[in-house]
């Protein structure tokens, strides 16, 4: 987030529920902040604004320093003069907000045949009210099958590559063949697009949100890229063969680029 203020401009007293580096881009900013254990937030406040907020530290921070607030610690930053910060912050989602996107990434996935059947069911007087069997029978079939490790890293490499919703990539205008393709990255190497998420565990890894089980002789270069972000034309001539088809998709969808 870029906040511009003027002199004495601010938001109040608050606290971050996130890791935060606060990087004055122009012009000062004076920061305060407090070692309060018990924060009373105030009534109403759409930013967890601090009721009775007492300053223990405070920088005047110039154009090109930077300050880091760790989750929960309550400060106030107020501009000297006009001013320019980026709020550069690292957000956890809550288990809360983990919990639906993990239960359908795994109903994608989970294998539960069978079909629900009612043999033997006997009239009832009471035609709104949902059967005990029909629950118990339910609930007996759908707990067979629970979620294991697996399934949560299959869910955590694709859901944490998610691009956001606007990012959009940049196919190359005229891609090159496959062939084109690989002598050119040969000779030149090549890198991921900076929109590119890629992440790996064990035996996988997720990019983009998509999920990949390469062949083992794979795994190793694309562990290489996700750390490096990019591949030497050293390192390129030793790509195995059948990583090349992958690499050509991702090129072509404009997820990597050769390098200059």
């Amino acid at each position: 987030m870029i906040s511009f203020a003027t002199d004495g401009g601010g938001v109040g007293p608050h606290v971050d529920s996130y890791d935060v580096f606060l990087l004055q881009a122009s012009g000062r900013r004076r920061w305060r902040v407090s070692r309060q254990r018990k924060l009373r937030m105030k009534r109403g406040s759409p930013l967890d604004n601090v009721d009775g907020f007492r300053a223990s530290q405070e920088w005047l921070l110039e154009a090109g320093d930077m300050l880091y607030l760790p989750p929960g610690i309550a400060h106030e930053g107020a501009a000297v003069g006009e001013c320019m910060t980026y709020s550069i912050g690292f957000r956890a989602p809550s288990f809360q907000q983990l919990l639906e996107p993990w239960f359908m990434e795994y109903a994608e996935h989970a294998a539960l045949r069978g079909r629900y059947g009612d043999a033997g069911a006997t009239s009832t007087e009471h035609a709104a009210a949902l059967p005990s069997s029909m629950t118990r029978r339910v609930h007996a079939q759908l707990r067979q099958r629970a979620p294991n490790r697996n399934d949560t890293s299959r869910f955590l490499l694709r859901y944490l590559s998610e691009p956001k919703a606007t990012t959009t990539f940049d196919p190359p205008p005229k891609p090159l063949s496959r062939a084109e393709f690989r002598r050119a990255a040969a000779a030149r190497g090549m890198r991921l697009d900076r929109r590119t998420r890629i992440i790996y565990s064990n035996n996988a890894v997720g990019v983009n949100g998509e999920w990949i089980e390469p062949l083992p002789d794979s795994l190793a270069t694309l562990k290489t890229l996700g750390d490096q972000r990019s591949l030497s034309p050293r390192l390129m001539r030793s790509v195995p063969a059948t990583l090349w088809s992958l690499l050509h998709e991702w090129y072509t969808a404009g997820w990597i680029i050769l390098a200059d």
